[in-house]
């Protein structure tokens, strides 16, 4: 009962738990938080997932273009 008391306060004060990343890692979250947020601000439809990114149905990580 308790975990169930515990998440529930969790979800009503949006308290987030990231996982421990490193250095290099936390960089690249950032960059990538940063372009998404750049192309919604375009209208583009984006999602950030572990060190890469969807717009509109293509994904980007680092350089490289791959399509669905």
């Amino acid at each position: 009962m308790k975990a169930k008391e515990k998440s529930d306060y969790l979800k009503q004060n949006k308290v987030f738990i990231n996982s421990d990343l490193t250095k290099k890692e936390r960089v690249i979250r950032k960059t990538i938080r940063d372009l998404a947020a750049i192309e919604k601000a375009k209208g583009n439809a984006a999602r950030v997932v572990y060190q890469y990114i969807i717009i509109n149905g293509i994904k980007l990580r680092g350089t490289k273009k791959k399509t669905k």
